[in-house]
């Protein structure tokens, strides 16, 4: 429904907002995931928040962050 309206909005000229607009995978934030699915928390968490401080909305970062954090044992933070 979403992206029909979306279409819509598109074709009448009305310029699409800015949530719509998917960021290119970073090669920084693939390679962390590949170190989480490898277990390093302590790792990626320590490199999500470096790479945060340069780039704080990031959103894929961010939810990388939450994982790293959950997965280490750490719900109570991630959340």
């Amino acid at each position: 429904m979403i992206s029909i309206l979306l279409t819509l909005l598109l074709a009448s000229g009305v310029e699409a907002p800015s949530w719509t607009l998917q960021l290119p995978p970073d090669p920084r934030i693939i390679a962390l995931e590949v170190k989480l699915s490898s277990g390093e928390f302590a790792t990626v968490t320590r490199e999500v928040r470096t790479f945060l401080e340069a780039n704080p909305d990031h959103p894929g970062a961010l939810h990388l962050l939450g994982r790293a954090t959950f997965l280490a044992g750490k719900s109570i933070e991630s959340a």
